[in-house]
């Protein structure tokens, strides 16, 4: 079962991921380390059984805030679209939300 600390590790990773993308040069290299980054540190939790919107709540919306405070409302925003577009690129997660018919979370 899921350990807070293991979601304190993955918020943390995925906001360190994100910090070194926006810190990159904007190549394709850069852009898929990011994306192949989220999708590993995510992964667990979505194959973990924790469920879609407990997920969103408990690991995704912390590193949404943790952006937003760090980068603003505008690169906040940004960064965050593209941190949920590398998720929703992943198996775990394209598997979980047609199982669900969820959409963009």
């Amino acid at each position: 079962m899921d350990t807070e600390r293991q979601m304190e590790t993955t918020i943390a990773w995925c906001v360190a991921t994100m910090e070194r993308y926006h810190d990159a040069r904007r190549t394709r290299h850069a852009t898929l380390q990011m994306i192949g980054e989220v999708q590993a540190h995510t992964s667990w939790a979505m194959e973990s059984g924790l469920g879609l919107e407990a997920t969103h709540a408990r690991i995704f919306r912390p590193v949404q805030d943790a952006l937003m405070h760090r980068y603003g409302p505008e690169l906040g925003a940004r960064l965050c679209a593209e941190f949920y577009d590398a998720i929703e690129g992943s198996t775990a997660f394209r598997t979980h939300a047609s199982a669900r018919g969820a959409a963009r979370v």
